[in-house]
């Protein structure tokens, strides 16, 4: 604990894991953010934006002790030294200030360490908000560091399998019915066969949306997720509980309006565990495990869309 510049009092904090791939890997993992929703399990939408000599500024929404925050932070990334430095441009209350680095040292065994550390300040100096911050930091980074290691580990020894595709459907509407039918999640089950029900709750800008779908090979499943509107006409999703074999599942609506038409595109990411899937789904290979989870993803999405498409016309036919 310091005295910061302004006279705020300043905390630290320090998180460690060792993992058991190459600190090059492990460093190729921390510095693709637009792959963290993917990989750590808080980072719910990833908005980057490059900046010269190696920097970026990062818009982030995360969970945080049950609800999610945003804020915009600039990064420095350093590959030689294998470290990235970052600093929060725009914090989310209860911070004031939040700082910190990404270090990754590489083992005599070949194996290496990562440290994150952090300094922050809160709102005020309150005591409350200097605790809420430090557990909600202490989960966060334990996690992230836990994650870290898991996907350079796995994705080194192939246990782990990425995969991001998207689909589009073009409607001859105004884009923003399109984008009140995604959004009014709640009425879904009574306009999409594939979904049952939905429980729909909100939590700051955020919604919490937990649901029951069955997909084309008519397998039911639950999911819930946390979904932020990111711009305009962009809604990101981030699903907290996913289907067996799932890692992570990440995905957003986007829709790009031309005149009277638009376009409507769903867009997935997914970690999978490779063996579990294949097990789970009687694959015979990795192909064909990407060969099923894209089918049984976009079908529904496509289907989802097929029915915005359905919506937004017949609105603008009544118009």
């Amino acid at each position: 604990m310091s005295e910061s510049e302004t006279g705020a009092i300043e905390y630290t904090t320090r998180h460690t894991v060792d993992v058991a791939a190459p600190a090059a890997h492990v460093y190729a993992v921390v510095a693709e953010a637009e792959s963290w929703p993917t990989i750590f399990p808080p980072a719910v939408h990833v908005r980057r934006r490059p900046e010269a000599g190696g920097a970026e500024v990062l818009d982030v929404w995360a969970s945080a002790k049950d609800t999610v925050k945003t804020w915009r932070s600039r990064r420095e990334l350093d590959p030689d030294t294998r470290t990235v430095v970052f600093r929060q441009l725009v914090t989310a209350a209860p911070v004031a200030a939040m700082s910190g680095t990404w270090r990754v040292e590489s083992n005599d065994d070949g194996t290496s360490s990562v440290i994150l550390d952090h300094r922050f300040s809160a709102i005020g100096d309150d005591p409350a908000s200097v605790e809420w911050i430090t557990q909600a930091l202490d989960a966060n980074s334990t996690a992230e560091l836990a994650a870290v290691a898991a996907t350079a580990v796995g994705r080194q020894n192939g246990s782990i399998v990425s995969l991001s595709f998207a689909d589009s459907v073009s409607i001859l509407s105004d884009a923003q019915p399109v984008f009140d039918f995604l959004y009014r999640a709640d009425l879904w089950p009574d306009r999409l066969p594939h979904v049952s029900r939905v429980a729909l709750s909100y939590v700051d800008d955020a919604q919490i949306l937990e649901m029951d779908t069955v997909n084309n090979a008519g397998d039911a499943h639950t999911t819930r997720s946390y979904r932020v509107v990111t711009d305009r006409f962009e809604l990101a999703y981030k699903q907290t509980v996913v289907p067996a074999g799932f890692l992570a599942h990440y995905g957003k609506w986007t829709l790009e309006q031309t005149g009277n038409a638009t376009v409507a595109t769903s867009h997935h990411s997914v970690q999978l565990d490779l063996e579990k899937l294949r097990e789970r789904l009687g694959a015979a290979d990795r192909a064909d495990v990407e060969q099923r989870v894209r089918a049984a993803l976009g079908g529904n999405s496509v289907r989802t869309l097929e029915a915005a498409k359905a919506f937004a016309e017949s609105q603008r036919s009544v118009a």
